[in-house]
């Protein structure tokens, strides 16, 4: 297999942290195995359920070539269903205290060779990224209670006017810690679509360990947060969601389907 050493970070549910050492750490990157092979990660497959595949993800941010921050641990696990509709559950945990001036807890990362200058208006061509109240989004100053992009030809310039033909949409559960708000940044063939703008403060706690009282076992602290995702194969606007649906999310038992995952999105 050969290891590809771009910085590429593409993603249906992607991590960034800032400031932080090393700074700008995205949880999953293509060149990841490339520039550090022995930092731990795992893809394990669960289960394969009638309706679902579920799958694991652990790993640490990582910085190109900078550094590891393996300080920081995100295990991710992904219920994928046949019609395109995904639900994550994100565990991020810290071994000592750790702060981000910026977590950015949610990301799509997308590539779009139309994509030019970081602080662009409203998307005109490519992937257009859009939220609850704005399509194509410009700025809301309150949190969007879902975001999504699509991908419009109609407006794309030759050779990439059909560069692909998706949409993807992200609905965070209403109480995620450190959720945030909406944000884009793009740039050189490269668009991110995210909710974050939050900072984040772990402490490494100390707990009563189990067996004598004068033992104690070091837990750092963790924040768990969950999503319902949707992909198509078409360049779909989802506009036609029941904003009743985005509140929809239920929390689901270990290793099985989350209970409202099938009725969240029509």
């Amino acid at each position: 297999m050969t290891k590809d050493i771009s910085t590429a970070e593409p993603g249906l549910f992607q991590q960034v942290f800032y400031g932080t050492k090393p700074d700008d750490p995205k949880l999953y990157t293509r060149a990841a195995s490339y520039y550090f092979p022995n930092s731990p990660r795992t893809f394990n497959i669960l289960k394969i359920p009638v309706h679902a595949v579920v799958v694991q993800a652990i790993s640490s941010p990582v910085a190109n070539a900078v550094g590891v921050l393996s300080n920081v641990t995100a295990d991710v696990t992904y219920y994928i269903y046949p019609n395109g509709k995904i639900y994550v559950h994100s565990v991020l945990q810290v071994a000592a205290a750790q702060t981000a001036s910026e977590w950015r807890c949610a990301t799509l990362g997308l590539s779009d060779p139309t994509s030019g200058d970081p602080y662009s208006g409203p998307d005109s061509t490519g992937w257009i990224r859009s939220s609850t109240t704005q399509n194509p989004y410009s700025s809301v100053s309150a949190p969007e209670s879902y975001i999504f992009a699509y991908w419009r030809a109609s407006t794309t310039p030759a050779p990439y006017t059909n560069f692909t033909k998706a949409s993807v949409l992200l609905v965070p559960r209403p109480g995620n810690p450190n959720q945030g708000q909406q944000g884009r940044h793009n740039w050189g063939g490269w668009k991110r679509w995210y909710y974050g703008n939050v900072s984040l403060n772990l402490s490494a706690r100390t707990e009563p360990g189990p067996g004598l009282p004068d033992t104690t076992r070091h837990s750092g602290e963790f924040r768990a947060s969950e999503y319902q995702q949707q992909c198509r194969g078409e360049p779909h606007c989802p506009g036609v969601l029941r904003r009743s649906d985005a509140t929809a999310c239920a929390r689901p038992r270990r290793h099985s389907p989350p209970r409202a995952a099938s009725s969240m999105f029509h």
